[in-house]
């Protein structure tokens, strides 16, 4: 089981290729009801005329409508995207914190490339990851007639232990003459707590409605769904008391469970509803967490 905490990206610190759709606030400029502006990585619409007021400071005359494009990946919510034609390409400068893991939630794309700098050391990681599924083609009607799967939850796992000052992440996000869309990404701090025990449990939950109309027809109104998954860890003993406090340090921050990198299922960004654990098979405990994902 690998954790990774969220590392929030200061606004100077990212260079990307990705454009917004309104143009950024500015101080200079007097703005009218409606018009609608970015400030602070999110999208503001005016709610009185002659506004000249900060956005983000001023609750009364703008209205928040939602992240910007280009930060929508960092959102909290795994069902709205970050999009652009062909490729999303972001820089990450200086991260302040180690940030040895990253992991992207609902992807289209067909590969991810993840290429890590230190203007001392030079490249000292570059991982591409290719999203299309390979075990589904089964045979030759599969490969010329069944359509390909894309992996859309990855995570990297071994980003090298380099951040402050001089690290550069530079990520790419391909989709060629496609359009590439990212959920949600998050890098920061890996943790493993221990090993995953099987059978693991996976399931969604669905907050679509179907309902009748007065014929008894079916009217199916499509919803977002969550992720739900019960782990169980075998833990050394002697990390029983750090687990629980590490368990206990995230209890309120959204965090990606990563029960298995190469079982996507079991990559999940939420939080945990509860967690025990029990010294049953020494020098092992088993710590049993419930989680719940992000919609």
């Amino acid at each position: 089981m690998k954790i990774i905490e969220k590392y929030t990206i200061p606004e100077a610190d990212l260079t990307s290729n990705v454009s917004n759709a309104y143009s950024d606030w500015s101080s200079s400029t007097t703005y009218s009801t409606d018009d609608v502006v970015v400030h602070n990585k999110k999208v503001w619409k005016a709610l009185s005329s002659s506004t000249d007021s900060e956005p983000a400071n001023d609750n009364t005359n703008w209205e928040f409508i939602s992240y910007s494009n280009v930060w929508r990946f960092s959102d909290e919510i795994v069902g709205t995207f970050t999009t652009n034609s062909d490729s999303i390409e972001m820089s990450i400068d200086n991260p302040a914190t180690l940030c040895n893991g990253i992991a992207f939630l609902n992807v289209s794309a067909n590969s991810i490339t993840v290429i890590v700098t230190d203007t001392a050391d030079g490249e000292v990681y570059n991982h591409t990851e290719e999203l299309t599924v390979s075990e589904d083609i089964l045979s030759w009607y599969d490969y010329f007639f069944e359509p390909f799967s894309r992996r859309t939850d990855v995570v990297f796992s071994d980003l090298p232990a380099y951040f402050g000052s001089g690290v550069t992440i530079d990520i790419s996000i391909d989709y060629p003459g496609d359009t590439p869309s990212i959920g949600e990404l998050v890098l920061g701090n890996l943790t493993k707590i221990g090993k995953t025990i099987y059978p693991l449990t996976t399931r969604i939950i669905d907050y679509s409605r179907k309902v009748t109309d007065a014929n008894g027809n079916f009217i199916i109104e499509e919803k977002p769904f969550k992720k739900i998954a019960d782990f169980a860890v075998a833990v050394e003993a002697e990390k029983m008391n750090s687990v629980q406090n590490f368990l206990a340090s995230i209890r309120t921050t959204p965090t990606v469970f990563v029960g298995d990198v190469d079982f996507r299922n079991s990559i999940i960004y939420g939080y945990y509803k509860d967690f025990s654990i029990v010294f049953d098979t020494p020098p092992l405990a088993t710590c049993n967490l419930s989680v719940e994902g992000l919609i």
